[in-house]
C-alpha cells in the first residue's frame, strides 16, 4: 500500500543520501541508503531508513510525483532527493539538480524555495543562458514558474500538511506573503527577459543567415545521397538471410555481422534525411513514423501519402508526408527488411541498436564526412532555406509553404526566414520606388509646362496618352523605378483642365454669342454648340461648372 505524498520539492547530486525528509532527518545519522534507479516503469526510486529505524522505498515517476511505502514516522514525507540515479534524470531535473548543487543549498521545504530571495531564479537562469540556453527558453520557464506558484498558493499549501499553518490550521498567511512577494518579482524578472527576447531573435536569425547553405550545394549533396540509397539497400538486402527474423546491431567478433549493421545504418539514416529535404518536415515527424502508418499509406497518381500521428503539432492536425514515386519504392523496399527486424520497436525508422532515429542528420554528416558548417545537413536547415526562398514569390505561394510546414506565415517570419542578400535587395528595391517616386514628382512639376503645355484645345483627358508621354520624359529615364499611379495621372489631368478653364470658357462665349442671348442660353444650347464645334471634351470635367461661367457671361 502506498501514500502519494505530492510533489518533488528539489534535486541534487552532492550527497550520497538518496532520500531525506525535509524537517529533522539527518542524512549523516542515516544508513542502508541506496542510489534511487529506474525500475521497468520509468520510475525512480530508492529505499531509506530513519532514525527511528523505519523503512521504506519511495519511488518518483518521470513527472516527478512520487509515493512513499506507508510508515509510522511522520517524518519521511515531504521528501526531497538528493542524489543523482544510476541513470540519468531528466533534462528539467537535472538541470535544477545541478544549479541546487553548484550553490551548496541544503535540504529545505518546498516552501522556503518558494518564499526565499529572487537571486538564486535570477543566477540560475544567467547560468542556463550562458551554457546556451536561449532567452525564449527563459521566458517559457518562467511563464511555467508563474503557473506553478499560482499552484502552490492556491492547492499545495493547503493539502501539504506539513506546510507552516496558522492557529486556525490554515495557511500561514505570512508564508502565502512571502511566496506572492516572490511571485511578483519573477514577474518582472519575467518582463525584462521579454524586452531582451527581440533582440537575441535577431542576432540568432542574422548568424543562421550566414550558416545557411545555398541551395545548389544542399542539392549536390542529396544528389549524391538519392545515388547511394539503392547500393546501400542492395548491399544490405545481400547480406542478411532470406527468411527469418534478422538481427541488425553490431556484434563483437562477427565482420558479416558489423558490415550488416554498417549497411543498416547508412540506409536508415540515408532515407530519413530524403524524407526530411522533399517534405521539409521536423526531424521528429521521421522519429515518430511507425510501421502501422506505412502500411495504410495512400497513394494518388503517382505519389504516395503517410498520415503520421505524433509530431510536434500533432494536438493541430497529422502530419503528412508527400512521397514521390521512386523515393516510396525505396522506403518499401527498407519496410521488407524492417518488419523482419528482431525488435518490439513499433517506429518505422530504428538505429543499428534497436532505438529511435533521433539523430539521423548527424549521421549522414559522418558518412559523408560534412565537416563544414554550410554544407551540414539537418531538418531545421531545410526549413529555414524553403521559407526563405518562398519570400520571393507571392502571398499565396507564401503562406502554402507556411501551411505546408505546419506553421502560420507570422511564426515563418519571425523564426524561419532568415535575412539574405536577396531579401535585402527586395526590401531596398521598395525603398528605391518610394525615392524615385519622389524625385520624379519634383522634376515632373518642374517641368510640367514643357510637358503639357497650357493650350485650350488640347485634349488631356486620356489617361493612358498621359502617362505615355511620362514615359518618354527625361524625369522617367532618370528615375526608372519611379511609379506611376492612377492617382498621379489624374492629379496632372486636373490641374491641366483647371488652369485651361478660363479660356475655353471665352471660346464657348465666342461661338455662342451670335445664335445666343441672355434669354435663351441654357446649359443643353451650350453642349450642343460644343459636340457641333467637336470641342465636347471642353465638357468632359466640371461641365456643370464651366457652363455656369459661360452663361454668366451673357
Amino acid at each position: 500500500m502506498t501514500e502519494p505524498l505530492g510533489q518533488l520539492s528539489s534535486l541534487t547530486g552532492t550527497s550520497s543520501t538518496s532520500i531525506l525528509p525535509s524537517n529533522d532527518f539527518n542524512p549523516r545519522k542515516s544508513k542502508n541508503l541506496e542510489y534511487p534507479r529506474l525500475n521497468g516503469e520509468n520510475q525512480i526510486w530508492g529505499t531509506y531508513t530513519s532514525l527511528g529505524n523505519q523503512s521504506g522505498k519511495v519511488s518518483f515517476d518521470n513527472r516527478g510525483e512520487y509515493q512513499c511505502d506507508s510508515v509510522s514516522d511522520s517524518r519521511i514525507a515531504p521528501v526531497v532527493c538528493l542524489a543523482m540515479p544510476a541513470r540519468p534524470l531528466p533534462r528539467r531535473y537535472r538541470n535544477y539538480s545541478t544549479w541546487l548543487r553548484d550553490r551548496k543549498t541544503p535540504p529545505v521545504h518546498w516552501s522556503d524555495l518558494l518564499s526565499c530571495a529572487v537571486d538564486p531564479y535570477m543566477e540560475y537562469l544567467e547560468k542556463r543562458e550562458s551554457l546556451g540556453q536561449t532567452v525564449t527558453t527563459s521566458v517559457n520557464y518562467i511563464k511555467n514558474l508563474v503557473t506553478l506558484f499560482d499552484m502552490f498558493i492556491t492547492n499545495y499549501s493547503v493539502e501539504d500538511m506539513h506546510f507552516p499553518k496558522s492557529f486556525d490550521l490554515l495557511p500561514c498567511p505570512n508564508e502565502i506573503g512571502k511566496m506572492k512577494l516572490l511571485l511578483a518579482k519573477i514577474k518582472l524578472l519575467y518582463k525584462s527577459k521579454l524586452k531582451k527576447q527581440p533582440q537575441e531573435l535577431f542576432d540568432r536569425k542574422t548568424m543562421e543567415a550566414q550558416a545557411l547553405p545555398e541551395y545548389t550545394e544542399v542539392r549536390k549533396i542529396i544528389k549524391k545521397v538519392e545515388t547511394d540509397v539503392p547500393e546501400f539497400l542492395s548491399r544490405l538486402e545481400s547480406s542478411v538471410v532470406a527468411d527469418g527474423e534478422i538481427n541488425v546491431a553490431p556484434v563483437k567478433g562477427s565482420p558479416i555481422q558489423k558490415m550488416v549493421s554498417s549497411w543498416w545504418r547508412k540506409s536508415t539514416c540515408s532515407l530519413a534525411v530524403l524524407v526530411l529535404w522533399f517534405s521539409k518536415h521536423r526531424s521528429g515527424v521521421i522519429s515518430n513514423m511507425l510501421m502501422s502508418e506505412w502500411l495504410v499509406r495512400k497513394q494518388q497518381e503517382d505519389k504516395t501519402v503517410v498520415t503520421v500521428a505524433k509530431h510536434k503539432t500533432g494536438d493541430k492536425e497529422p502530419s503528412l508526408i508527400v512521397l514521390s514515386a521512386d523515393l516510396a519504392a525505396l522506403l518499401e523496399r527498407y519496410y521488407r527488411i524492417r518488419f523482419r527486424v528482431r525488435t518490439t520497436r513499433k517506429e518505422f525508422f530504428i538505429t543499428n541498436t534497436c532505438g529511435r532515429v533521433m539523430k539521423a542528420n548527424d549521421d549522414v554528416n559522418k558518412i559523408y564526412k560534412l565537416q563544414d558548417t554550410k554544407s551540414q545537413l539537418s531538418a531545421c536547415v531545410f526549413r529555414r532555406m524553403i521559407e526563405s526562398e518562398s519570400r520571393g514569390h507571392d502571398s499565396t505561394t507564401c503562406a502554402g509553404v507556411a501551411k505546408a510546414l505546419q506553421h502560420d506565415p507570422e511564426t515563418a517570419l519571425r523564426y524561419y526566414q532568415v535575412p539574405d542578400t536577396n531579401e535585402a535587395i527586395r526590401r531596398q528595391a521598395h525603398i528605391d520606388v518610394v525615392d524615385h517616386t519622389k524625385l520624379f514628382h519634383d522634376m515632373v512639376a518642374e517641368e510640367l509646362d514643357t510637358l503639357f503645355p497650357l493650350e485650350p484645345y488640347a485634349n488631356l483627358n486620356d489617361l493612358d496618352a498621359i502617362r505615355e508621354k511620362l514615359e518618354d520624359s527625361n524625369a522617367k529615364a532618370m528615375y526608372p523605378k519611379a511609379n506611376i499611379t492612377d492617382a498621379y495621372l489624374n492629379q496632372i489631368r486636373e490641374n491641366f483642365n483647371k488652369q485651361v478653364a478660363g479660356e475655353r470658357v471665352n471660346i464657348l462665349v465666342e461661338i455662342l454669342m451670335a445664335d445666343y442671348t441672355r434669354d435663351n442660353i441654357s446649359k443643353q444650347a451650350i453642349i450642343d454648340a460644343a459636340k457641333r464645334k467637336k470641342l465636347h471634351y471642353f465638357l468632359k470635367h466640371d461641365a456643370d461648372k464651366i457652363c455656369r461661367k459661360v452663361m454668366n457671361r451673357f
